[in-house]
């Protein structure tokens, strides 16, 4: 069907198709944006120290720099945490800052040995070919706000502004700016796991992160700037920015999905109709539909894990739908880890939907879906970095880079398969390193910022598998559901009904089911009976005891089979031999006025108007199929 998909070319024009879409299908209720709105806006960071002593072992640095390109995420990412936290809230409203220093601002220009500026306890220095000789260089007080939350980022002094010229003038080498900062409330964060930086921000509103060293000795946070703006000198809060991703990973691990209309609905094709019933706990909302001259079962997802279905006996063939770019990508890990094989699998991803069709004449009789904890992981981690994304108006070209590079899907594939290894214990020790490499196989995408953005994840990746190991363990039991698939020939009669008719009907449903003409009678003072052959020497015709109100018998006409394979035409051993090993069997003079004929019920059922009568003819075989009433019996 659409399984080619996953080949190279496949995934690559799939994934190209779905980005177009632009659009996160699935999330219906725009209030639960809006909360995963808030529960990201501040996350996806990570903070750890780097040391790097000098020949006194008195300077620390605390953030390396960013290079033009994307390095090692294994030694940039922690500049790549903060900047990407403060992207997150470059955009807040100005206001005055707490923090406000009220020293006049204080200029030089620029000479032949360059320029310096001791501003309080900050000191502003660059060389000559910062600016063209006689340049002034002003260095103030900075009057917006931090362009942090203050519960994440906390400042350790006042922040300051530096302008070139009339302020239009950017520096053509680094500014070098030296904070004095009291040395104890420095070092403290740092033991604490909480990283000094010092933070920009132009007059357009652009956060960025400064190459920061702290000089123990001198009690000096230095930075290098490229550029003028404001600065801001603090920490960030590596507890308070960790437990913001785990809320927001914790309410995607809750997300459920709205009940489609279809489910309950049958379908029907060249006779045959389909029905499904719920899915265990709800986990995924089944629907049956008719079209293309096949069956289908349609499972959309109710659970933000990923699972794997399949139908017993394997339907014919699967199709595959992504409607966002993270469940397409999880998709795609699904079939690359098979090599394309699926053995009859198909993947069902948060809110999306799989699709199970199958011929009639080859019905699958029941579905089952089990849950794949390892891609699951792998899925909701995308799908945060997808939602992160556009919040920031990021692309980070993971659908192109994905496509464009199938062995990255493979390596996400075996990062999936290691998790699912993991046992209950083994989770809490060994689920941070896989989840760090399961950054490693996306790799550095997207420039500087996607490296920013993927450095951020990467540096709480660990610490957030971890905090999944308690989620992890409530799966243990509740990782299988399953669900039934009825499907029945109506031109077939059962224990229940025949056509689209059933016993319990009322004459109003009767009626419109059966299209015209019908002949409407009363027989017996109480039961009504529609016809559609009333000249037939074997009528299809329905009882209703219009004491009740429902139908309470239904005959068929000639030619009539059960869905056994007996009815009319039948001899008494052929219905005997296909009823006998689960029905009752009654047989003789027991149809209506003593007529010869055998009865059949359920073994299982306690509803005793369940049954089939098989009138016996003249000629020793059986005539159509009676149900609910025996044949010729005087009443309905």
């Amino acid at each position: 069907m659409k399984q080619d998909i996953w080949s190279p070319d496949g995934v690559r024009n799939h994934l190209r198709n779905v980005l177009n879409e632009n659009q996160r299908a699935f999330i219906t209720d725009r209030a639960q944006v809006e909360r995963k709105r808030q529960l990201r806006t501040w996350t996806h960071t990570a903070v750890q120290v780097y040391s790097d002593a000098d020949e006194r072992g008195r300077t620390q640095s605390v953030v390396p720099a960013i290079s033009g390109t994307a390095g090692p995420m294994t030694r940039n990412w922690l500049s790549v945490a903060v900047a990407a936290s403060l992207v997150l809230t470059g955009l807040v409203a100005c206001s005055r800052s707490e923090t406000e220093s009220t020293s006049a601002a204080k200029a030089a220009t620029v000479a032949s040995d360059g320029v310096h500026i001791d501003f309080g306890r900050v000191q502003v220095s660059a060389d000559a070919s910062v600016a063209p000789i006689g340049t002034k260089v002003a260095v103030g007080s900075e009057s917006a706000a931090t362009p942090l939350d203050t519960t994440l980022f906390r400042p350790f002094a006042p922040a300051i502004d530096i302008q070139l010229g009339d302020g239009g003038v950017q520096p053509r080498s680094s500014l070098r700016l030296s904070f004095n900062l009291d040395r104890t409330a420095v070092e403290t964060q740092i033991s604490q796991g909480n990283t000094p930086v010092v933070l920009s921000r132009s007059a357009q509103g652009d956060i960025d992160v400064l190459p920061t060293t702290w000089d123990s000795g001198a009690a000096e946070l230095r930075a290098a700037s490229p550029h003028s703006s404001g600065f801001w000198p603090g920490w960030l809060d590596a507890k308070a920015i960790t437990q913001s991703i785990a809320d927001g990973v914790a309410a995607a691990l809750n997300l459920r999905f709205p009940k489609p209309d279809c489910v309950g609905a049958p379908a029907e094709l060249n006779g045959v109709a389909i029905s499904a019933s719920p899915v265990d706990r709800d986990v995924a909302w089944p629907c049956v539909a008719a079209h293309d001259g096949r069956l289908e079962v349609a499972l959309q997802s109710n659970s933000a894990w990923v699972w794997l279905g399949k139908t017993v006996p394997a339907a014919q063939s699967y199709e595959v739908h992504g409607r966002d770019l993270a469940g397409s990508i999880a998709a795609g890990v699904f079939y690359e880890s098979r090599g394309g094989k699926t053995d009859n699998t198909s993947v069902l991803v948060p809110g999306d939907t799989t699709r199970i069709p199958f011929v009639p004449e080859n019905p699958p009789t029941r579905g089952e879906v089990q849950i794949d904890a390892g891609l699951s992981l792998v899925s909701v981690v995308l799908s945060e970095i997808d939602v992160a994304a556009k919040l920031l108006h990021l692309d980070l070209g993971l659908y192109r880079e994905l496509s464009e590079h199938i062995d990255k899907l493979s390596c996400l594939s075996h990062a999936a398969e290691d998790l699912n290894q993991l046992s209950g214990n083994d989770f809490a020790v060994r689920a941070g390193a896989l989840g760090r490499g399961m950054i490693d196989c996306v790799g550095a995408i997207g420039g500087v910022a996607g490296g920013v953005f993927l450095g951020v994840v990467a540096g709480i990746i660990s610490a957030l598998f971890i905090s999944l190991g308690g989620i992890w363990n409530t799966l243990t039991g509740e990782n299988e559901a399953f669900f039934s698939i009825a499907v029945t020939r109506l031109d077939v009669a059962t224990e229940r009904g025949y056509m689209r008719i059933t016993l319990g009907m009322t004459a109003k449903d009767v009626l419109a089911v059966l299209s015209p003409p019908v002949r409407d009678a009363t027989s017996y003072g109480h039961c009504r009976v529609i016809s559609k052959m009333p000249d037939a020497p074997y009528n299809f015709a329905v009882w209703i005891d219009t004491t009740k109100g429902i139908v309470t018998g239904i005959g068929t006409p000639l030619g009539t089979k059960t869905d056994r394979g007996v009815g009319d035409g039948s001899t008494p051993a052929q219905i005997l031999a296909a009823y006998a090993a689960d029905h009752t069997i009654e047989q003789g003079a027991v149809g209506g006025q003593g007529m010869s004929a055998i009865i059949v019920k359920p073994k299982q059922t306690t509803d005793q108007t369940h049954f089939i009568c098989f009138p016996i003819k003249e000629d020793g075989n059986a005539g159509p199929p009676s149900i609910g009433r025996r044949y010729a019996e005087e009443g309905c």
